[in-house]
């Protein structure tokens, strides 16, 4: 077994929306990336886990809901759903998406 610090891998990351690989979990992988602006609206087949390691996200889904998940707590965006990430401040998040596509589409 192999013991990862995510809280200091986030801490050095510092270029926005690069995706940092973790691990994979079964047909997961997991990933740390720094968000800072507007992420363009996206729409995912599968589910996506955030979790807000230093920072706030706001997790805007297309019809207009805004969740806002501050540092510790936890969102999830369904599949299907045409979302987009939002911060005012550096933001180091931690997120779960289904392999595949996702992996492609971004650093």
């Amino acid at each position: 077994m192999k013991k990862i610090n995510v809280l200091d891998i986030a801490l050095k990351t510092k270029e926005t929306w690069k995706r940092t690989k973790i691990t994979d979990i079964d047909d997961y992988f997991c990933f740390v990336s720094v968000f800072q602006g507007s992420f363009p609206f996206h729409v995912h087949d599968s589910d996506e886990f955030f979790l807000v390691l230093k920072g706030e996200n706001q997790l805007e889904v297309q019809d207009g809901e805004t969740k806002k998940v501050k540092e510790g707590c936890c969102s999830l965006a369904k599949g299907g759903s045409v979302i987009r990430s939002k911060t005012e401040d550096v933001t180091s998040v931690l997120v779960f998406h289904r392999r595949g596509i996702a992996e492609n589409k971004l650093g």
